[in-house]
C-alpha cells in the first residue's frame, strides 16, 4: 500500500507542476500580446508601417512568440494582417479601427482623467 500512496503523490505533484506550467505558458501569452498591442499602437501614431517580419524585433521575442500573439490578436478583432502574396513576411499589421479607437481614448490625458472622476 505505501507504493500505491508513492505513486498518487508522485501523480497529483506532476499534475500540480503541468497546471502550473500552463498558467505560466497563458500568462506569458497575454504578455506578449499587451506589449504587440502597445507597440503597434505607439508605431501607428508615428505613422510607421509595421511588417510581420519586424514584429519579433520590435517587441523583442522570438519569432514564432511574435506569430503565436499575431494570430491570437488577429483572430480576436484586434488587429489586421494585410497579406503581401509576394512575400507574406512582408504583410503588414495594423490595429483594427475600433482598437485604435480605444487604445486613443485610453491614452488621452482628459479622457483618461473623466474617466477616473466618474468612478
Amino acid at each position: 500500500m505505501p507504493n500505491l500512496r508513492n505513486a498518487k503523490l508522485r501523480v497529483c505533484s506532476r499534475l500540480s507542476a503541468w497546471k502550473r506550467g500552463r498558467a505560466t505558458v497563458k500568462h506569458t501569452a497575454t504578455m506578449n500580446m499587451t506589449q504587440m498591442i502597445s507597440a503597434l499602437h505607439s508605431r501607428q501614431l508615428a505613422g510607421r508601417v509595421t511588417s510581420l517580419r519586424q514584429l519579433h524585433k520590435i517587441c523583442d521575442l522570438s519569432q514564432p512568440e511574435a506569430l503565436t500573439a499575431i494570430t491570437e490578436l488577429e483572430d480576436a478583432g484586434i488587429v489586421l494582417i494585410k497579406r503581401n502574396v509576394a512575400d507574406a513576411f512582408e504583410s503588414t499589421v495594423v490595429l483594427t479601427q475600433d482598437a485604435r479607437e480605444r487604445l486613443d481614448r485610453v491614452a488621452d490625458p482628459e479622457t483618461t482623467e473623466a474617466m477616473d472622476a466618474a468612478a
